[in-house]
């Protein structure tokens, strides 16, 4: 009887430790790799259910309520926070915790200059007006856009996103309607990578970013990427720049 129990006993700390093992999430892949504070991962990997919080290297710990959004068991979102680090993410459920292959590199905002004019001195028998501007010494676009911004999106990564009536970017031809710059104020020229935009005689007037990294665009056009097909006035794009073509316009 002391051995049969002995066995029983042994069978169900196995299976115990078992299941606890197999609720132990891993992480195969993480998307974006690198970014600020901000910037929206995307996780994929296995037995994500449960997931209490996200740390980025030996940094800030994402939480739920905001910071983490577990789309399924296999797909989970975090948003970067402001005192992450360089290194592996960390997944955390109350049964255990996995960590990515993959470094998460964490980009720090650059600083900002800031100016207050007038500089003084300043009378205390007057109520001046005190004007104060902000330059982000890294941001260096120094182009010439022919044409008018009409609307700009900053993403999480950086990147900004501006809808223009313009057809070129220091002389050169760009992506008509929609621009992406890097981070430095530079054309991101892998955005619509050999895509034409919306055509030269229309323009872009809105640009908005879904949480997923897609991008909605509305304005004054009838194709994109010279594809007639594309939704009028209002459609949808990958992150890449490229049409998403799931998305689709339907009357009623």
């Amino acid at each position: 009887m002391h051995q049969r129990f002995t066995l029983v006993a042994a069978f169900a700390i196995e299976l115990l430790c078992g299941q606890v093992w197999a609720q132990s999430p891993t992480i195969t892949s993480l998307s974006p790799a690198s970014g600020p504070a901000g910037t929206v991962v995307t996780l994929t990997g296995t037995n994500f259910t449960g997931a209490t919080g996200v740390r980025f290297g030996n940094g800030g710990l994402a939480l739920g309520g905001g910071g983490i959004t577990v789309v399924n068991a296999t797909t989970l979102i975090a948003i970067v926070p402001p005192d992450a680090a360089t290194g592996p993410i960390t997944v955390s459920l109350p049964t255990g915790s996995g960590s990515s292959a993959a470094t998460f590199m964490y980009t720090p905002r650059p600083s900002v200059a800031t100016r207050l004019t007038p500089n003084g001195p300043l009378s205390a028998c007057t109520s001046p007006t005190l004007t104060a501007t902000a330059v982000d010494p890294s941001f260096k676009a120094m182009g010439i856009i022919i044409g008018s911004v009409q609307d700009i999106t900053l993403q999480p990564d950086g990147k900004v996103l501006a809808a223009v009536s313009a057809q070129a970017y220091n002389g050169n031809g760009l992506f008509d309607g929609i621009i992406r710059f890097n981070a430095d104020g530079t054309p991101d020229r892998s955005f619509n990578l050999g895509g034409s935009g919306v055509s030269s005689s229309f323009s872009v007037k809105c640009v908005k970013l879904q949480g997923d990294g897609k991008i909605l665009i509305g304005g004054n056009f009838t194709a994109y990427n010279g594809d007639p097909a594309a939704p009028d006035c209002l459609l949808r794009l990958n992150a890449d720049g490229s049409l998403d073509n799931t998305f689709i316009l339907v009357a009623k």
